[in-house]
């Protein structure tokens, strides 16, 4: 038996097998909460939750590898759909019976989506490797130029029309309360209290202009979780900025257009900006709006902070827990996966260029005319890396297929 025809043997129970431990790890682990009952079942929206377009994408993205699988051998769109429902229909009715876990009519429909988005993205591949076509490229790096551009877009400050309420060290219950005092906080030059903004509404004009919320803190311990020291909420509980602490960094969230179309959203952080202030000392926190975010802590600034376009991943599950070293990582993995296609759509010298000019180009544009800030060297390294990955992954594709040849018409 030759490589070639053993590879092609087992890589897809390989991927069945990985995929199937990776979706039940996700959907099939008990979760702390109570079980919720057969109720949830008579609930329909295709959005669920306050970050439901994030859980649909994600949904999407979860099943795309069945449909790859089932397009591989040889299946329709049909079936690869209708294998995702029915797979989907397993995994939702297991977690009628799990405490925690939430069974979602809505799921059914995205988790079916990604297995026919697989077996498109199947089909597509195969016409690349088989009759590989220069101008495909443009397409691949556009996708790549238009994700980036809506993740800055997302990340757009989005106020309220409801009042304001400022809040100090607030007890929120779904996070831990600091354990430290305010002694006086400002917005602006106005007193902050904890309270009702004193303010004629609508008080977005408040946020909408250059803004600085600064305060005096008696330090506490260094929380485990995000906890708010001041923040502001609306009338109707919905946070539209926090500045607060986490262990040991200074952690900074507003409210975005993400936000607001139900995506998650990452925080900008001052990392290790607390480890020189004691429980007990007196410190003086700001963050400051003057068409760039800056961070304050006593003497110590941080300006021009805000979300690289690795960090976009956040947008749609932002991990706070673990510590920045795993999210910088996942930045870089992103960016690969990310610019990947452009390196498997790639054909000739003028589709190389044609894609690395459309996929780097988008990247630039949207740090220009988005929230997005601008990388240090390693984001488009990676960047990079992804395309050659991707011209592999193009060339181990022919060599599995047996096609040796990559020449095309030129664009």
């Amino acid at each position: 038996m030759t490589a070639r025809s053993l590879i092609e043997r087992l890589w897809r129970p390989i991927v069945f097998l990985a995929w199937i431990g990776l979706v039940a790890s996700i959907t099939l682990r008990p979760g702390r909460r109570n079980w919720l009952g057969f109720d949830q079942l008579t609930e329909w929206c295709l959005i669920c939750g306050t970050r439901g377009s994030a859980d649909a994408v994600l949904n999407v993205v979860m099943f795309a590898p069945l449909g790859f699988l089932i397009a591989s051998r040889g299946r329709g769109v049909g079936a690869a759909f209708l294998c995702g429902l029915v797979g989907s229909v397993l995994i939702e009715g297991s977690q009628l019976f799990l405490a925690g876990r939430h069974a979602g009519l809505s799921d059914l429909l995205w988790n079916s989506s990604g297995a026919l988005v697989g077996a498109l993205l199947w089909q597509a591949a195969q016409r690349r490797i088989v009759s590989p076509r220069p101008g495909a490229v443009v397409g691949a790096a556009g996708f790549v130029a238009v994700s980036l551009l809506v993740g800055g877009v997302l990340l757009t400050p989005r106020q309220t029309g409801a009042d304001y309420w400022g809040q100090w060290t607030p007890a929120l219950g779904y996070m831990p309360q600091y354990s430290g005092r305010i002694l006086d906080a400002s917005l602006s030059g106005r007193p902050f209290p904890s309270y009702r903004l004193p303010a004629e509404p609508p008080h977005r004009r408040l946020l909408e202009d250059g803004w600085e919320l600064r305060g005096s803190v008696v330090v506490g311990e260094a929380p485990r979780a995000v906890s708010p020291i001041l923040s502001i909420y609306d009338r109707n509980r919905q946070e539209i900025v926090l500045l607060g602490a986490h262990r040991q960094d200074l952690v900074y969230r507003e409210r975005t257009l993400g936000k607001a179309m139900r995506f998650d959203s990452p925080d900008v952080r001052i990392l290790d900006g607390l480890v020189d202030v004691q429980p007990g000392d007196t410190m003086l926190i700001a963050a400051r709006r003057e068409g760039e975010l800056c961070l304050q802590i006593n003497d110590l600034h941080q300006c021009g902070s805000g979300v690289t376009p690795g960090r976009t991943w956040g947008l749609l599950l932002y991990l706070e827990g673990p510590p920045e070293s795993f999210r910088r990582t996942l930045d870089l993995l992103w960016l690969m996966v990310l610019f990947s296609p452009i390196g498997f759509w790639a054909v000739g010298r003028r589709g190389w260029a044609w894609g690395l000019a459309i996929g780097f180009g988008g990247g630039a544009l949207a740090v220009a005319v988005t929230p997005l800030v601008l990388p240090g060297i390693v984001e488009p390294l990676a960047g990079l890396l992804g395309v050659v990955l991707g011209a592999g992954g193009a060339a181990a594709g022919r060599w599995l297929n047996g096609e040796t040849s990559t020449t095309a018409e030129p664009i």
